[in-house]
């Protein structure tokens, strides 16, 4: 395909796949447990893709994690594609 504006961002997320209860301390929730689902734990930006096909290197294992790859419009934009393992 084709990068909209000529270019987009290629993210590795690395995330712990479930569910953690987390106990919250301060604020309105104070007192409670709330679930979080699939926590980020690194968000690193691979590089840039033009619409030609690339190879990216990935950073060593993410130590028991999961990963997903994002491409996305840069500047926070939309998110044009997306895989994890």
């Amino acid at each position: 395909g084709t990068a909209p504006g000529g270019a987009a961002d290629v993210w590795l997320v690395r995330y712990r796949r479930g569910v953690v209860e987390v106990p919250v301390a301060r604020g309105e929730n104070t007192g409670r447990t709330l679930p979080h689902a699939n926590v980020v734990h690194s968000l690193q930006r691979l590089g840039r893709w033009n619409g030609e096909a690339t190879t990216l290197p990935l950073p060593a294992d993410g130590g028991g994690l999961s990963t997903a790859v994002l491409v996305q419009i840069p500047g926070g934009g939309p998110i044009l594609a997306a895989a994890a393992n």
